[in-house]
Parts: C-alpha cells; structure tokens; sequence
C-alpha cells in the first residue's frame, strides 16, 4: 500500500512538473515553446574579421542549446532571433601620465537584436541594442588578445540575450 501511495505522490508530481512553465537559473520557458532558430547575424560592423557574425550567432545557438530544453530547428520554430553586428570598434580609453598616448584601449562591440515569438507576437522584441566593451593595456598588441577579448564579449552577449529572452515570461 505505501508503494502505490508513492508511486501515486510520485505521478502526481510528475504531471504536474510537466503541465508548468520550466524554470532554469530564474529563466522561463513556456511549456508550448519547444523551438528556436538564430539566424546568422548580419555584419555591418567595419574592420571587424570577416567570421565574426557566424561566430556570435553559433555562441548564441549553443549558449539557448546548453542552458534550455529548446531545440533548434530552422524550420517553423517557436523562436526566432536575429541581428545585426553594427560596431566593432578600439578607441583610446585612458590618457597617460604624459599625455602623449593612451594607458589603455576599449574594445567594444555593439549588436542590435530582434527576437520574435512566433505564436506569441506580443512577447519578442526588435531591435534592442546591445553594447559590451573590455579594456587592456595599449602597450599589448591587440592581435594578441583580439580571441580572447572577443569571446568574453561573447558570453556577455549571450548571457544577456539569453536571460532578455527568457525572464520576460
């Protein structure tokens, strides 16, 4: 008897876990969405490498893989997102003791993302901007930190992205 009880307890939880909205890491997921497909992202950003956009798209398509129950699917998915790489840019970030250069360099990417739910209109969003940046030494040669540098601006994005897209719920 106590094992029909429990296996009992243990069905009821069971469907009731499964007929709610699944949360990750304070992210929701409705139980009706099971798709997502990132696109890649367009490059409009000049001098950044020629692979950058299907780099970032690839980061954001494991990133939803990884960390939600999502699956991808080009075709006709629950999600949709896409964007633009619109600046990849280093400018001198702090003036040295002499005035004469730069202490440190800011490199900052800025994208512009569209995320549409494709049987909820009303939940995506267009265009919201996003804009990351570290700093290093100006005496480092930025080739020598360009891959590192970048991928760490990558998980910013992602997370960001990620949690946009999915807390809104």
């Amino acid at each position: 008897m106590l094992r029909f009880l429990l296996l009992a307890v243990y069905i009821v939880c069971f469907v009731t876990i499964q007929s709610c909205t699944v949360s990750l890491k304070g992210v929701t997921i409705p139980p009706d969405v099971n798709t997502f497909h990132v696109e890649n992202f367009v490059m409009t950003a000049d001098l950044a490498p020629p692979d950058l956009n299907q780099r970032f798209s690839e980061a954001l398509r494991n990133k939803i893989r990884n960390e939600s129950r999502l699956i991808l699917k080009e075709v006709d998915p629950d999600i949709v997102i896409t964007g633009v790489i619109k600046d990849y840019k280093i400018t001198p970030e702090n003036i040295s003791a002499d005035q004469n250069t730069a202490a440190l360099n800011r490199f900052e990417i800025t994208i512009d993302v569209v995320l549409e739910y494709t049987n909820k209109p009303d939940a995506g969003w267009k265009n919201k901007t996003y804009v990351f940046f570290r700093t290093f030494e100006s005496s480092v040669d930025f080739q020598n930190v360009q891959e590192t540098l970048t991928r760490e601006i990558f998980d910013l994005f992602t997370e960001q992205i990620f949690n946009d897209a999915f807390s809104q719920w």
